[in-house]
């Protein structure tokens, strides 16, 4: 058989025939003469396509033989496309066999030896290939039918459930029913890698044939592309929902089937210790509802409830807590809650606390109720669940969800993007305004608990001279010092949910204000729900600031009282300010106190120190 004949007819090579070893110069002219491509001369092209273009930059093409003989091309897990030298064919199947195996790597695809997983594989890299409209398939390609996803897990989870049956013979590049992807050790790149640089081409292939179109439409959620429905609604909140964008930027998702299997998980759990989300692959879930899950296993997190649980029923807690964080996503529409999920309209502005109080009365009851996790079983896993070590964080995990958290509330709010349910950890900005009456009123309480805030003299050092009489020392004047405690007082400050964040920031605002003209440096502040929040001594520039208000769940203020009257380093000479909306419980206050409340409000008791109230 002639080399000329063969290649006319793009027949495979056999790789004991004496025609084999043709060199470049003879390829250029055949393929010249016969109008016929190889994978040399068009991979330039491929290389200048804008959506292929990131990816083909850190891939290479080599000729080493590491596919089967006669064939195109295969691709390894380490960046390098093996192509034919010798297999000559119209451009335009090049280009499409190129960009094939380019969107096996962008799409996060793995070698397997499951046919229908290898299935799945060819048919979304073939169905993104298709939508760039790159070329042409050769025949025997697997081509999407009805489903025309780029989501390989989906669509192999699909074909799985409904036992779907492929055909007896296809091709990819590298033969029939031939893997065209295989491993090779020594990859410098991710998967993680792959696909954020076909995302990066797959946006400026967007932006270039859009360019006129204002900017807000050109970015496209392409960095999802081939990735699983909880990793996808992981990058949409990261891009799109600036509340949970920090919070959801650290998590980890696992989706491993044993690992589900083994935490007998139906739907989603989280662990949040280690920041990790298990999600099962055959919740079939919509993105919608995807989308309500990871948000849900989020804030459990992010509002601490595993550290809030204290001595309580570990499941009835785990239930009060997803009533709570239910509600409130209903509330802000994220997603589409899963059909069973827990939901109470009589539950609506309840705390975890009190809904909690509320459910152990009944744990009969709550025992039938299903969390994400399943009947009976709560869906925070305890830290030591999974048995094995988890990923090192820079800071306690706690103190990390709480900051990312607070990042959230404040780029949300700074995005305008609407009001957040009252339960939702809040910034409180203080504010400064006229005096009103309860003010004055204030000032002169502090007056008769604080010295004026008179210059100190002091003979320490001396500081300065008259120059008539420079033999003479005259005192330096320095800030007031204040013995016994007599500089310090505490503030307890009611962050119950019916507390408005307005209300709060003005009497901040006016309390810094107070505490600079008595030269106080700091105060001992105390935030309290249905627990107290202690703060420790807060410096007096902090409160002209925005700042983080933790709780807002019930009302409670006696633990806070009594965390004040127990801390060793808060003088017992010093007074507390109690500030709350007076819907409160009974106080005994064994120290010098007053009340700020709203004007029109009682306390339910008969205060013993004076009441200031709030116009």
């Amino acid at each position: 058989m002639s080399l000329l004949r063969r290649f006319g007819q793009n027949t495979p090579f056999d790789d004991e025939d004496d025609d084999a070893d043709v060199t470049a110069v003879e390829l250029a002219t055949i393929s010249q003469t016969l109008q016929l491509s190889s994978g040399w001369s068009v991979w330039p092209t491929v290389q200048q396509n804008p959506a292929l273009g990131p990816l083909a930059a850190n891939v290479k093409l080599s000729a080493e033989a590491r596919y089967p003989a006669g064939t195109w091309a295969v691709i390894g897990t380490n960046g390098t496309i093996y192509a034919n030298p010798l297999k000559l064919a119209p451009a335009q199947l090049w280009t499409f066999v190129l960009a094939h195996l380019l969107a096996h790597l962008g799409l996060r695809h793995t070698p397997t030896d499951d046919p229908i997983r290898l299935a799945a594989n060819e048919v979304t890299a073939n169905t993104l290939i298709g939508q760039l409209n790159l070329g042409t398939p050769p025949e025997g390609f697997l081509l999407p039918q009805e489903d025309s996803r780029t989501d390989t897990d989906a669509v192999y989870q699909a074909w799985k459930d409904q036992s779907i049956t492929l055909p007896a013979v296809w091709s990819s590049a590298a033969g029939s029913n031939t893997p065209d992807l295989i491993e090779i050790e020594g990859a410098d790149k991710t998967a993680d890698t792959w696909a954020m640089l076909l995302t990066q081409g797959l946006l400026q292939n967007v932006q270039t044939k859009l360019p006129k179109l204002p900017s807000r439409f050109h970015y496209v959620p392409w960095v999802t592309v081939g990735m699983s429905k909880p990793r996808q609604a992981i990058h949409w909140f990261i891009n799109h929902f600036p509340l949970l964008s920090a919070l959801a930027a650290h998590f980890s998702i696992v989706e491993d089937p044993e690992i589900i299997k083994a935490l007998d998980i139906n739907i989603a759990a989280v662990i949040a210790a280690r920041m990790e989300i298990f999600v099962t692959p055959d919740a079939n879930l919509t993105m919608a509802e995807t989308r309500f899950v990871m948000a849900h296993e989020m804030l459990h997190v992010g509002l601490l409830h595993h550290k809030r649980e204290e001595e309580r029923d570990h499941f009835v807690w785990n239930v009060a807590c997803d009533f709570v964080i239910n509600a409130w996503l209903k509330e802000l529409g994220i997603g589409e809650m899963p059909r069973g999920g827990l939901y109470d309209p009589a539950f609506a502005g309840l705390s975890s606390e009190q809904i909690y109080d509320k459910l152990i009365k009944d744990v009969q009851y709550v025992r039938v109720l299903k969390t994400f996790r399943g009947a009976g079983m709560g869906d925070m896993l305890p830290d030591d669940a999974r048995g094995v070590p988890g990923k090192d964080f820079p800071k306690p995990v706690d103190d990390m969800a709480a900051e990312l958290m607070q990042e959230g509330i404040e780029a949300h709010m700074k995005n305008g993007r609407g009001l957040l349910p009252a339960g939702l950890l809040e910034m409180v900005t203080p504010t400064r305004e006229a005096a009103p009456p309860w003010k004055i009123s204030l000032t002169q309480w502090f007056d008769s608990k604080f010295e004026p805030a008179a210059p100190a003299r002091s003979y320490a050092r001396s500081s300065r001279r008259q120059q008539a009489t420079p033999d003479i020392p005259r005192p330096r004047y320095g800030p007031p010092q204040f013995p016994d405690g007599s500089g310090i007082f505490g503030v307890l400050l009611d962050t119950s949910g019916s507390m408005n964040n307005a209300l709060l920031g003005k009497c901040l605002g006016t309390i810094a204000a107070l505490a600079q003209k008595y030269r106080i440096k700091s105060v001992r502040l105390v935030f309290c729900d249905t627990q107290p929040h202690d703060e420790g001594f807060v410096p007096i520039e902090r409160l002209n600031q925005p700042m983080p208000v933790k709780g807002r769940g019930g009302t409670r203020l006696q633990p806070g009282v009594d965390a004040l009257h127990e801390a060793s380093d808060f003088p017992r000479e010093a007074p507390i300010l109690i500030i709350t909306d007076g819907e409160c419980d009974m106080l005994t206050i064994k120290r010098e106190h007053a009340f700020l409340i709203p004007e029109r409000k009682r306390l339910p008791f008969e205060p013993k120190g004076p009441v200031f109230r709030l116009s």
